[in-house]
């Protein structure tokens, strides 16, 4: 019975494959694309995956040929299969070639026709979120001139807005070679044109539209090189759109400007850039628009603000002087934990540059002015630090670890001296972070350690009592860490020579003192 079953369904299926075959060849393909399609398909109704039985089951719908129809009710029908079939997470490679040029066509030949023009967008956007190796060849004039066509005159706000988004992930930083075949220059020209159309209340409202354009903007600024007139234009433009309008103030429009300004300095380091954006009246407006009430904007105005420090050694020393301060603000409990954490990233930074230029004696006066604020500060922000790695989730607590240990590593006695009284065990803090996979954080977390411990063996060596911080890494445990780390990251020069360094310090601790602990208030009461 058995045999009898498997013979049955045997002949059922080599009687459909040369159905399927009749029909793929009836339709005006290559024999290459015909072959591979047929491949993909036999592939498909062999294997006994419910996605591939789903997959084979919608391509034995298809008929090609009607794509060439004049009935646009079979044309329709098949072009909602083929859709139907690349949700499934089947390759649109694996399709015949004609498919979105005729597509194109369809959308072009009758606009009064959405669904074409929806139809041609979706199977672009499938081509993407290919490797750039796959769809290279795909690409060519015809579909980006599709594309810049239906973002500037489509009438549907849905078919604009994913035009741009494509536009934007093909000349994303990631694709150098599809950038090769597109005009910047173009595509800059129709970002700015749609900008004015929404600044002229066409789209005004459409957030989706304004974040896609200014997407698209940036994108060209990273991957297209420009005259030094277009990017000084341009720059300004970005950073006065920053500015909110007193009157009108439209925070969709500034969000998508500081998004600009954030991956722009990130991505591009030229000097007209960073000369915009990390001037004096762009710290003002970023910290002034920083508001509980906007946790969007605001994750923006951070990342940015981080970007710009990186890249920046005087935004740096100006970001931690600023007056409001900074440091003033705290995220609210309702904001996400995401949002949170991004609030620690420009301090991290800024910080981390002012401990950068204080070793390299370089700042001058705005460098002395920058360690007296956060002398300053620190009394008020260490505190709130401590109760943030003992209340918040881990990721925010990750965040005020990493913020805490670069305030050590300034190694200044009167910030020291905060953070240690009353809060000794935080070193117990740091030591369980240290299986962090980034190696900048790891040696970061190991210096902050060993400032730490040296601190207290001068406070020990003016006191006669004994180093409390040695009772939290006097043990097999830490060393273990340690050794693992060196090992892990035996090429990192920096990490590898800071562990061993740390060992001869710790003999050097041991010899100076008993190892007999006092308890944390004994020691306070001498620092």
């Amino acid at each position: 019975m058995n045999t009898l079953v498997f013979h049955i369904l045997f002949g059922l299926f080599v009687e459909r494959k040369f159905e399927l075959q009749m029909i793929v060849y009836k339709n005006p393909l290559s024999p290459k694309s015909n072959d591979r399609w047929l491949k993909n398909l036999t592939f498909c109704l062999e294997n006994d995956g419910e996605s591939q039985r789903k997959q084979a089951e919608l391509l034995s719908k298809i008929n090609f040929h009607h794509f060439f129809s004049d009935n646009l009710n079979h044309v329709k029908e098949n072009l909602r299969l083929t859709e139907e079939v690349l949700k499934t997470g089947y390759s649109i490679t694996s399709l015949p070639n004609f498919l979105i040029p005729q597509t194109i066509d369809l959308a072009c030949k009758y606009p009064q026709e959405t669904f074409f023009c929806e139809s041609a967008l979706n199977f672009i956007y499938y081509l993407c979120l290919l490797n750039e190796d796959f769809y290279i060849n795909y690409l060519n004039d015809n579909i980006i001139n599709f594309l810049i066509s239906v973002a500037q005159n489509d009438e549907s706000e849905n078919n604009v807005h994913k035009s741009l988004l494509i536009l934007s992930e093909l000349i994303s930083y990631k694709k150098h070679e599809v950038s090769s075949k597109v005009d910047g220059m173009r595509l800059l020209q129709v970002a700015t044109q749609i900008l004015d159309k929404c600044q002229n209340n066409i789209y005004k409202a459409n957030e989706k539209i304004i974040e896609a354009t200014f997407l698209l903007i940036t994108n060209c600024l990273i991957s297209f090189d420009y005259s030094f007139d277009t990017l000084n234009l341009i720059g300004k433009n970005i950073v006065q759109s920053s500015y909110p309008n007193e009157k009108d103030p439209n925070r969709i429009w500034q969000t998508s400007a500081i998004f600009s300004i954030s991956h722009i300095s990130f991505w591009r380091s030229e000097d007209y850039f960073l000369d915009y954006f990390s001037s004096r009246d762009t710290l003002e407006n970023l910290i002034n628009a920083i508001s509980p009430e906007f946790e969007k904007l605001s994750s923006y105005i951070f990342c940015a603000l981080d970007n710009i420090a990186f890249k920046k050694d005087v935004f740096a020393l100006n970001l931690i002087t600023h007056n409001p301060s900074i440091f003033n603000f705290y995220p609210p409990e309702n904001w996400s934990v995401k949002s949170k954490a991004s609030y620690y990233r420009p301090l991290i930074t800024a910080i981390r540059r002012t401990s950068e230029c204080r070793e390299l004696n370089q700042g001058g006066e705005l460098l002395y002015y920058a360690l007296s604020t956060l002398q300053e500060v620190s009394q008020m922000v260490i505190p709130k630090i401590i109760d943030v790695i003992e209340n918040q989730p881990f990721k925010i607590k990750k965040a005020a670890i990493v913020l805490l240990c670069q305030l050590i590593n300034l190694n200044d006695s009167k910030i020291l001296h905060t953070i240690v009284v009353g809060h000794i065990n935080i070193i117990d803090e740091i030591i369980q972070l240290l299986d962090f996979k980034n190696p900048k954080v790891i040696y970061s977390l190991i210096k902050s350690i060993r400032t730490l411990c040296g601190f207290g063996d001068n406070v020990a060596m003016n006191t006669g009592l004994p180093n409390p911080f040695l009772q939290f890494i006097l043990n097999d445990e830490v060393k273990s860490i340690l050794d693992k780390i060196a090992e892990t990251y035996n090429d990192i020069h920096e990490i590898t020579t800071s562990i061993s360094r740390f060992y001869g310090e710790i003999e050097t601790y041991i010899e100076h003192q008993d190892i007999d602990m006092p308890n944390d208030e004994e020691f306070e009461i001498f620092i």
